[in-house]
């Protein structure tokens, strides 16, 4: 064989590697994710989502970041992942840089690292609702150098966080709240009052960061209905749950956000409906007490004075 066939072969061969290397890493990849939705829990959906961790500007991406825009394409940064109660959620978790951590906190997944340019998958229910930061517990990218980097503001790390909001599936509010949680006053209003079975809409507004991590906010018994954890100062999140338990409940913060908002509490107050509501009326009406007359007997008296 001369030298000019030799060379087409290699050619030839050249590009069958740069097609088939590929196509074999796309066709193993959808065995996977096929094989991962089979062996899937759950009531529900199942959701893949292929998160990417970037240390600067730091956030985590939808986005499928190569070399070619890892610097001159701007990715689109990911924010919120949105489920229903009972959905099955698939993260396959890659980092483009350095060195992440996947963490959630409010989900019991602790810190799972990522190597770059290596790929780890987290599989779980979404057996609670409530909205649930998904965190960089890596330091991968901060302002100063050395010791400086450990102690000085975190620049882009503290920007990786994605929320996974769990929802349960509703009709359309009958009721509206508006909270306000701060250091100073704490949760604002401090009374909510609505009635049993109705289909609450919350709207929570941090003005605090607390220790770092935002502030959560929480109901006594309502836990796996309705926990929003990590709102950050100035942030606003909105969820909606049905309350269907009667009775009076505590809020509370379900962040580490600090003395002043972890000793800060609100009361969560639920009136029955029907026979509840009846039985309840009828435990809380006042009785008659010793010297005074009831309607009954002053009926009686009239009837007596009329008759004189």
């Amino acid at each position: 064989m001369n030298i000019q066939w030799q060379e087409r072969l290699a050619v030839v061969a050249v590009l069958l590697t740069l097609v088939a290397v590929p196509a074999f890493g796309s066709y193993y990849q959808q065995h996977l994710e096929s094989r991962m939705v089979r062996e899937a829990g759950g009531t529900g959906e199942v959701h893949i989502y292929h998160l990417t961790g970037i240390a600067k500007p730091g956030m985590w991406t939808l986005d499928k970041i190569m070399g070619y825009n890892y610097w001159w394409q701007k990715p689109r940064r990911l924010e919120e992942i949105k489920v229903n109660k009972g959905d099955s959620v698939i993260l396959t978790v890659t980092s483009a840089d350095v060195e992440h951590g996947v963490v959630i906190p409010g989900l019991g997944i602790d810190s799972i690292e990522v190597e770059a340019g290596h790929r780890k998958v987290i599989t779980f229910v979404a057996e609670r609702a409530g909205s649930f930061p998904i965190l960089c517990s890596k330091v991968c990218s901060c302002t100063g150098v050395s010791f400086a980097c450990v102690v000085d503001k975190k620049d882009g790390h503290e920007g990786m966080m994605v929320v996974l909001t769990v929802e349960e599936l509703l009709g359309p509010p009958n009721a509206n709240v508006d909270v306000s949680i701060s250091e100073t006053k704490g949760f604002e209003p401090e009374t909510i009052r609505v009635r049993q079975d109705d289909v609450v809409q919350l709207t929570i507004t941090s003005q605090s960061d607390g220790i770092g991590d935002g502030v959560g906010f929480c109901i006594s018994e309502y836990e796996t209905k309705v926990d929003l954890q990590g709102i950050r100062n100035g942030q606003s999140r909105t969820f909606t749950f049905k309350a269907d338990k009667a009775g009076t409940f505590i809020i509370y913060s379900s962040t580490d956000a600090g003395e002043s908002i972890n000793s800060a509490t609100g009361t969560f107050i639920v009136a029955g409906t029907g026979a509840a509501a009846e039985t309840q009326s009828e435990e809380t009406q006042p009785t008659a007490q010793a010297g005074m007359v009831t309607s009954e007997e002053l009926e009686a008296l009239e009837s007596e004075f009329e008759g004189l």
